[in-house]
């Protein structure tokens, strides 16, 4: 199974497809997000602020928590306003391009 397209996985979630094609010598893989994105907790609601700054209030899927001396955390909807991360086998995951 290739890693760079997407793919129907546990639970029947499928993948996102990777943002555009990637460019000759390179491909797309999936890999778990860094240590400030995590799953959300339950009941938790999309914290995104759009153009008329409301929270859009749909149920949170990814959480980023940020912040040097207060740790803030900052729930997202998935896909709507996740910036492209996903929830697969309870990790967040992205798209990164790699050199072949």
């Amino acid at each position: 199974m290739s890693n760079d397209a997407a793919v129907t996985v546990t639970g029947g979630f499928t993948r996102p497809e990777p943002p555009h094609a990637a460019e000759a010598g390179h491909h797309w893989e999936a890999v778990q997000e860094g240590s400030e994105w995590g799953v959300a907790e339950p009941g938790k609601k999309c914290r995104y602020r759009g153009p008329a700054e409301h929270s859009c209030g749909a149920e949170a899927g990814v959480v980023l928590t940020r912040g040097i001396s207060r740790r803030i955390p900052w729930n997202y909807c998935v896909p709507a306003h996740s910036y492209g991360r996903w929830v697969e086998d309870g990790k967040v995951m992205t798209w990164h391009l790699k050199e072949d």
